[in-house]
């Protein structure tokens, strides 16, 4: 009777075994196919159920490091595709030419019964653009550039032996993003009408004055508690013409500033007053595309 029983609960033990062994095999086959799933499969039957845990882990691991690596490799692979798209259809050149700044400024006096005062100063310089010509479609594309900006101003007077100057020097990168469509008229002639925001650092601002004693230069973005200051970050819409004849063009843009530069300090004599300055710019040069 005792051996009958033992022998039943060795047929027991291999069927429980057994099934425990289908049922890895089955998880196995699951997630690494036939072949895997075979010799894993036979781990098991020499190893405990805590050695099989270790290595469902291990594999669980494995697998989701193989499933983030393939992740990661379709990302790039898809950022590669978009880029090479951009740049199949792109053409690289550089515009160069004449940029005339006009800085207006507007004080209110609020202790005159709102009485307004308005300055305007002209500027005048260079620019050069590094361009980039995406093409969506034949016509239409997007244009984003980096610009080097230089303008200044100046002001000389003479009074016999009395000599007096002042002198604004200006230093601007920016980074114009152009929507452009480009009509066709005769030939390779084309006519490009531009439009989009420009985005605008100013690096350098700094503003002279000489006289027979010496000369003085301070910056006008540097704050100060007894002048008025000027940040340094503007917004600007832009809009223009060109034509373009083959690699070579000609084009005017004319630029609006949406932000308000001056900066008031607080003081007694300052608060009196409501200060704003905007500025406009007019370019105008040559393109020249690859």
């Amino acid at each position: 009777m005792g051996a009958s029983l033992r022998n039943r609960l060795e047929c027991w033990n291999d069927l429980f075994r057994l099934e425990k062994e289908k049922i890895a095999f089955r998880v196995y086959q699951h997630l690494y196919g036939d072949k895997r799933a075979v010799t894993l499969g036979t781990q098991h039957t020499k190893k405990s159920n805590f050695a099989l845990r270790i290595i469902v882990r291990k594999s669980c691991k494995e697998d989701k490091d193989i499933k983030n690596n393939i992740n990661m490799k379709k990302k790039l692979f898809i950022l590669c595709s978009f880029i090479m798209c951009l740049t199949a259809n792109a053409q690289t050149g550089f515009n160069i030419g004449a940029v005339f700044e006009s800085q207006k400024e507007i004080q209110t006096l609020t202790f005159e019964d709102l009485k307004v005062i308005d300055t305007t100063t002209q500027m005048d310089g260079f620019y050069f653009d590094i361009i980039h010509n995406i093409h969506f479609t034949e016509y239409f594309g997007v244009e984003p550039a980096l610009r080097v900006m230089y303008t200044n101003w100046n002001e000389t007077t003479t009074l016999g032996d009395i000599f007096s100057e002042s002198s604004l020097n200006k230093i601007n990168l920016a980074v114009p993003v152009m929507l452009n469509y480009q009509i066709p008229l005769w030939g390779k002639t084309r006519l490009g009408i531009y439009a989009g925001p420009t985005f605008d650092v100013c690096i350098k601002y700094d503003d002279t004055h000489s006289n027979n004693d010496g000369s003085q230069t301070e910056s006008i973005l540097d704050k100060a508690k007894d002048r008025i200051s000027y940040s340094r970050f503007d917004i600007l819409a832009e809009a223009g013409l060109g034509l373009m004849f083959n690699h070579f063009g000609i084009h005017a843009r004319y630029a609006w500033g949406l932000f308000n530069h001056a900066e008031t300090p607080d003081n007694a004599e300052f608060n009196q007053s409501e200060y704003e300055a905007n500025i406009s710019r007019f370019h105008v040069g040559v393109t020249v595309s690859f």
